[in-house]
């Protein structure tokens, strides 16, 4: 007797995990009444992506597993699958495989609560098979506003970011993302909803926010640059000083060159004697670096997206004075104008401890520190000569 009755709780709970519900009648749905998923849930059932529990409950609040989550996102898909004999949602598995939803071995146990991670990567999987991939220029802005952003696993990383580009998933209130943690079935029906139409997704529009133009290095075509977001704010001060870098070029007696780098969120400028110096046409790899006299570099992410941040807000823009005796020469009308920009009405002050700096003799290592315009300005001066200037954002935290 004990034997039967094991066989039919062992029935029960397999059922119950398949979620049947066979006649789609919301009516009879005792507990979805009032929540906020009522909408989501009530047309996934009536276009028959899924169902409730034989009980008459959907349980909203419930967290959804990997292997319910992978069947829930193929059936809207339209693939409607038999189940397995041996384990009902195999089938659902190897097609999410065969359709690149998942890889071969990602996922260590489909019947563990999915992670909002692995939901991520899923539904944009899902979604690129019939769309585009949403445009990378707003990345950096959109990583600077997830205050986790360093929690979620390396290869999750991107498609949590273009599950924000693509308008799936907006993070939790307190502006983090919550990568390990799980989701509910209310959530789950709300994201198959934003796949199933697009007109519910709360994509990210970057219409109104401010930004600039930088060649890409690594695409070798304009992009546009946003400014990081820190404590919910854009700091588009980042934007006002590469605009200003980008003007200050036409002071020059040298030549210059800026670019973007999108993966390490970093604008720099290289400054050499003249165009012909840039360009390595010696044998030498090292020629075209050998012969750069200035590097000017702008961060422009959030400086809390690591795990132990560095004091970074401090290290936002970095002069580096590459050829001491050169800099001067050819690119002092550049650093007079970015100086101007960012120190305002101390520029003249600014500018005298960096003369000061240049003119000391070459001998040990040697930081000075002063405190300007609300800046903190940080000059290192190197054993070998080299000088490297350090500015941090107004009012850095």
């Amino acid at each position: 007797m004990k034997k039967i009755t094991s066989i039919i709780l062992i029935i029960a709970i397999i059922f119950s995990s398949v979620v049947t519900f066979a006649d789609g009648n919301t009516n009879k749905l005792s507990d979805i009444e009032g929540h906020w998923a009522k909408y989501y849930v009530t047309n996934l059932i009536d276009k028959e992506v899924i169902d409730g529990y034989p009980d008459g409950t959907f349980r909203p609040n419930n967290p959804v597993r990997v292997d319910e989550f992978l069947k829930l996102t193929l059936v809207a898909m339209g693939h409607r699958l038999e189940q397995g004999n041996v384990y009902w949602a195999q089938p659902y598995i190897d097609k999410a495989i065969e359709l690149k939803l998942i890889s071969e071995g990602e996922i260590g146990d489909y019947q563990a609560y999915i992670k909002r991670e692995e939901m991520a990567s899923i539904i944009v999987n899902a979604a690129s098979l019939t769309e585009p991939k949403p445009n990378p220029n707003a990345e950096n802005y959109i990583k600077s506003g997830i205050k986790d952003y360093y929690k979620i696993s390396d290869e999750y990383k991107q498609s949590v970011l273009d599950s924000y580009n693509m308008g799936f998933i907006t993070g939790k209130d307190d502006g983090n993302f919550d990568s390990q943690g799980t989701a509910t079935r209310g959530e789950a029906s709300t994201i198959i909803n934003r796949l199933l139409d697009k007109e519910i997704r709360q994509a990210f529009e970057m219409d109104e926010i401010e930004s600039v133009e930088v060649l890409n290095l690594m695409t070798g075509e304009m992009m546009e640059v946003y400014p990081p977001v820190v404590d919910g704010e854009e700091v588009t001060e980042i934007i006002d000083a590469i605009k200003a870098l980008k003007e200050s070029f036409k002071l020059t007696d040298g030549y210059n060159y800026i670019e973007y780098n999108p993966y390490e969120h970093v604008v720099t400028t290289s400054s050499y004697e003249n165009e012909e110096m840039s360009h390595n046409t010696s044998s030498n790899p090292m020629a075209q670096l050998m012969n750069q006299q200035m590097i000017i570099q702008i961060r422009t992410l959030d400086w809390g997206q690591v795990e132990e941040p560095r004091q970074t807000k401090n290290l936002t823009y970095q002069f580096m004075f590459v050829k001491k005796d050169e800099v001067f020469d050819y690119h002092r009308k550049v650093i007079e104008s970015m100086f101007l920009h960012l120190f305002e009405d101390d520029y003249e002050e600014a500018m005298k401890y960096l003369d000061e700096a240049f003119g000391r003799p070459q001998g040990e290592f040697e930081k000075r520190v002063y405190q300007l315009n609300d800046r903190y300005m940080y000059i290192y001066i190197f054993t070998d000569g080299r000088i490297d200037t350090y500015i941090s954002i107004k009012n850095p935290k």
